[in-house]
């Protein structure tokens, strides 16, 4: 699949694929678009994406930055390598795993994923501007950009200096998270017991899906994050998933890098947007530059709740559209192809897509892209 170096404006003068959005675009307020945290960081993420001129736009303009000012090479880092001895590989996925190349790598990733949907061949991209996003962890940060409240440089050098300052700032205890499959009655017992007080509750991200982290230490079996992967299940948790980031993204272990991040936000130039984010904090929508700042600081140590934006969207007919590629193309595929095969005929395309939240064609790895809902 291709797309040409430009296209056509209103005008007919050639343009490119910039990341801003063009005044003929119009603000479409029932498609809301969640984006993702650090955990699809992967080698590879970036390779797909080269092939469509949109993505190549942001890829190679933000690396650009990041070189100069940061001096990481993401692109070089992050690129799949053939042959490649297993060994090396291993080096370079822990490099990237760091959470300060990590958090600007996933910004790069879903302001191209994002791009590449505006601009694709097979259809007008959204054809609109989302009037809703929101974000998964550090994927807040990238929705209030995509938003408009910060620019495509302004964005990239938060998410650049917010891992930096998580990495360095941050409790140097070697933490962990992971993801307990649970009832909320079950893990809120669990959590409450003398020997679990080491553990913060960090995300929600749905009904039944609980982040936890704290101290962890691969090689002692009765470190905490060690003792709960163990005996998960046997407590009733139906399963527990290794969540894969370099530390506790939430709670207390980051809590001594707040003040610095705190002062990163209130030094950033935030603008009035042309979206609204949903909130983590509340599930209520964030209008002003002022709201926005307030739910990054609240969200930083805080536990945040996916499940609060999600219900709000639902609950007002708003199209759900999780904007999220890894290494393989696409989060969470058995989703998105349980939806084509559940859409056989013209009238199941229609109760699908109503339905549930839509992971189909707004990736440009999925079969189904470029299709109409």
């Amino acid at each position: 699949m291709t797309q040409p170096d430009a296209k056509r404006g209103a005008e007919g003068i050639q343009i490119g694929y910039p990341v801003e959005h063009s005044p003929l675009e119009k603000r479409h307020n029932r498609i809301g678009v969640i984006l993702p945290g650090q955990d699809v960081r992967a080698i590879g993420m970036f390779d797909s994406l080269h092939e469509y001129p949109a993505g190549r736009e942001v890829l190679e303009r933000g690396n650009a930055i990041l070189k100069e000012e940061y001096g990481m090479d993401l692109l070089e880092l992050a690129k799949t390598i053939e042959d490649e001895d297993k060994d090396e590989k291993a080096k370079r996925e822990e490099i990237l795993k760091q959470t300060r190349f990590t958090q600007p790598a996933v910004y790069l990733l879903s302001m191209a994923i994002h791009n590449i949907n505006k601009h694709h061949k097979h259809k007008d991209g959204y054809a609109t501007i989302p009037g809703f996003y929101t974000g998964i962890s550090m994927g807040m940060g990238v929705a209030a950009t995509l938003a408009g409240f910060m620019d495509f440089e302004t964005g990239l050098r938060f998410h650049a200096e917010r891992g930096k300052i998580m990495q360095e700032e941050s409790d140097p205890t070697p933490t962990s998270m992971g993801t307990l499959i649970w009832t909320e009655e079950g893990v809120t017992e669990y959590l409450s017991r003398p020997e679990n007080e080491s553990l913060d509750l960090c995300i929600i991200n749905d009904h039944g899906l609980w982040v936890v982290g704290g101290p962890d230490n691969p090689n002692d079996p009765d470190s905490p994050m060690q003792r709960v992967s163990r005996e998960a299940k046997s407590q009733g948790a139906r399963k527990f998933m290794t969540v894969n980031t370099d530390r506790a993204m939430h709670g207390r272990y980051v809590r001594s890098a707040r003040p610095a991040f705190d002062e990163l936000v209130d030094g950033t130039p935030f603008q009035e947007p042309h979206s609204q984010v949903l909130s983590s904090i509340t599930g209520l929508p964030i209008s002003t530059a002022e709201e926005m700042k307030q739910e990054l600081k609240a969200g930083f140590d805080g536990t945040i709740d996916n499940r609060k934006p999600v219900d709000f969207m639902k609950a007002n007919g708003i199209q759900v559209v999780h904007e999220i590629g890894n290494e393989k193309g696409f989060f969470s595929k058995l989703v998105g192809n349980h939806l084509v095969q559940a859409a056989a005929g013209a009238a199941a395309v229609g109760v699908v897509v109503k339905a549930v939240e839509v992971w189909t064609h707004h990736h440009p790895n999925h079969p189904d892209n470029g299709k109409k809902n």
